[in-house]
């Protein structure tokens, strides 16, 4: 297994339950990673740090801005999803 394997399922073991999907989920709201049009280059570094949360959870948030929300609300599902079928 690679670090970045671990990394993944370290990140997965933490958010991929509904508590930590909550977190995870108040946390990217906070760091304004929905938010469109944000100029302010402080807080798009904060933004993008959520990006690099999801990378580290096995999830590539990137592409059309419209569809992001729905896109990391399907991938965190899948996650648990994956994760409910590995343990059985």
């Amino acid at each position: 297994m690679t670090p970045k394997d671990v990394t993944i399922q370290l990140y997965r073991s933490v958010f991929g339950g509904p508590e930590g999907q909550r977190v995870l989920a108040h946390m990217l709201w906070d760091m304004g990673f929905f938010y469109d049009n944000v100029t302010d280059p402080a807080k798009v570094a904060v933004a993008n740090y959520g990006k690099t949360i999801l990378r580290n959870c096995g999830i590539f948030p990137d592409g059309p801005e419209q569809n992001r929300l729905e896109r990391v609300i399907q991938e965190l599902f899948n996650v648990q999803e994956k994760q409910a079928i590995s343990s059985d």
